[in-house]
């Protein structure tokens, strides 16, 4: 599957555009995804994402991720553009520093995490978050990342 990942920095981000692209195709290979031309990752600063957080989730404080899917208004050549993931890179530095963990992988799992709501999966029940979770670990350790 050959999917056009655009990659936007608002906010500088120690990952090449090809490693973002890699990830996200080994989430969308992992969780049998079809017919997705395209998707948009966006790194932000706490402040651009306090925004986007309050506007869509009324939750006026930043989060790592998050996705916005293709409202399904797109036709023709731009019926497989998934959506877009936007990721927090100051957020994320946090909590790689209190898990212990390489920003690198923390930014592995949330691009992997962002993917995987683009495709529908959530984690507002116990049910949903085994599931989501399951398949993002799986994804995750297929692609080098425990």
């Amino acid at each position: 599957m050959k999917v056009t990942v655009s990659v936007a920095r608002r906010v500088a981000a120690p990952v090449s555009d090809a490693w973002v692209g890699k990830l996200v195709e080994g989430a969308l290979r992992g969780a049998k995804a079809k017919a997705v031309k395209e998707v948009g990752v966006v790194f932000v600063a706490d402040e651009e994402m306090i925004a986007l957080n309050a506007a869509h989730r009324g939750k006026r404080k930043t989060t790592d991720v998050l996705s916005f899917g293709n409202d399904g208004a797109w036709v023709g050549e731009n019926a497989g553009l998934l959506g877009d993931i936007v990721i927090s890179v100051p957020q994320v530095k946090r909590q790689a520093a209190e898990a212990g963990k390489a920003l690198r992988d923390e930014l592995a799992l949330m691009v992997v995490h962002g993917t995987l709501h683009l495709l529908g999966h959530d984690h507002e029940t116990l049910k949903q978050e085994k599931e989501m979770f399951g398949l993002q670990k799986r994804i995750l350790k297929r692609l080098g990342y425990a």
